[in-house]
C-alpha cells in the first residue's frame, strides 16, 4: 500500500503534520537504509487491520510485516534511535504518537496542506 498526495484528496483529508527532527548523520542514514530495504519488499508488506482494531481495544499486536501508520512510523523511530518512544510502537494510534513527539526537544511539527 503506498501512500500519495492524491489519495489523501480522494479522502477528503485537506490538512496533515509534518514532523521534522534532528538525528545524527548515523541514524539518518539507518533511517535511510530501513526505508530502503521496506521499499525493495513492499509486496511482502501488508496493512495491520487486526492489529489496528485490536489496538483501539487497548490491545497492543504485531504481526511480523504487518504494520498500521502510527505503528511503522513508532517502530522505525524507535528502531533506529532516532527517538526513545515510551511505549512499543504497535501501542501508538495516530493522535498518541502525536502526543508523545509533540513537546520532544528537537521535534518541529509544521502544518501541511495537502
Amino acid at each position: 500500500m503506498r501512500e500519495s498526495i492524491e489519495k489523501f484528496r480522494r479522502h477528503r483529508v485537506r490538512e496533515s503534520l509534518l514532523y521534522e527532527l534532528q538525528v545524527s548523520d548515523a541514524v539518518y542514514n539507518d533511517i535511510k537504509d530501513k526505508l530502503q530495504t521496506i521499499k525493495q519488499r513492499w509486496r511482502e508488506m501488508k496493512y495491520a487491520f487486526l492489529g489496528l482494531f485490536l489496538r483501539f481495544f487497548g490491545l497492543p499486536f504485531h504481526w511480523k510485516r504487518h504494520y498500521f501508520c502510527s505503528e511503522f512510523v513508532s517502530e522505525l523511530l524507535a528502531k533506529s534511535q532516532a527517538i526513545a518512544l515510551e511505549k512499543r510502537a504497535a501501542a501508538y494510534l495516530p493522535e498518541q504518537l502525536r502526543q508523545e513527539l509533540r513537546y520532544r526537544p528537537g521535534v518541529s511539527c509544521l502544518v501541511n496542506v495537502v
